[in-house]
């Protein structure tokens, strides 16, 4: 994609504009909708990839550049802030802010507010996106809830979905988390 203004890019494959509202959401429904493209495909596919993020058509599809290395290590923090259940703050840290200064210089560790307000908001949006493209791939499927009591007496309902995928693999997706603001009797979650 070649990036027009703040809210539009041209696709490099097809030439047609695509509104992004700084979210990517929109180029991966394009690039899966008219060019058959699966979204799991442009993670692993380097020309896709190229032609999803980069800012120009003569990036040299060899060379990793600021931007996407930027990306990936973006990418990267928020899996390991989501996956390790681990604070924010982090990346405000001096110790981590020296790691990080050791291993990669030229990154520029995100802010708390990017990260919240950007990073983990687009990631959501991708992972719905996938959920969406996966359910309307599946025949039938089975739904599965869950209540229970945190450590600190709040009353949770997690809700999921369970299916065979087009390789025969069981997959099960978690859909919805909901707070209980009552005793999770029968009546209530029947409401």
């Amino acid at each position: 994609m070649i990036e027009n203004n703040e809210d539009v890019c041209i696709c490099s494959i097809c030439r047609d504009t695509v509104k992004h509202e700084k979210s990517i959401v929109s180029l991966i429904l394009h690039l899966t909708s008219k060019h058959d493209i699966n979204e799991m495909a442009f993670c692993a596919n380097k020309k896709i990839r190229l032609a999803l993020f980069s800012e120009s058509e003569n990036e040299s599809s060899d060379e990793e550049t600021d931007l996407d290395l930027e990306k990936k290590l973006n990418n990267k923090l928020v899996n390991l802030l989501v996956s390790c259940n681990l604070p924010i703050s982090l990346v405000q840290m001096n110790e981590f802010v020296d790691f990080i200064n050791e291993v990669a210089p030229n990154y520029q560790i995100p802010c708390r507010q990017k990260i919240t307000k950007r990073l983990i908001p687009e990631k959501v949006d991708i992972f719905k996106a996938q959920i969406k493209h996966e359910m309307n791939q599946i025949n039938c499927c089975a739904l599965s809830s869950d209540v229970w009591t945190s450590n600190s007496m709040l009353s949770y309902l997690g809700v999921f979905v369970h299916f065979v995928n087009e390789k025969f693999e069981l997959v099960c997706r978690f859909l919805e988390l909901r707070y209980l603001e009552q005793s999770h009797t029968n009546e209530y979650l029947c409401d």
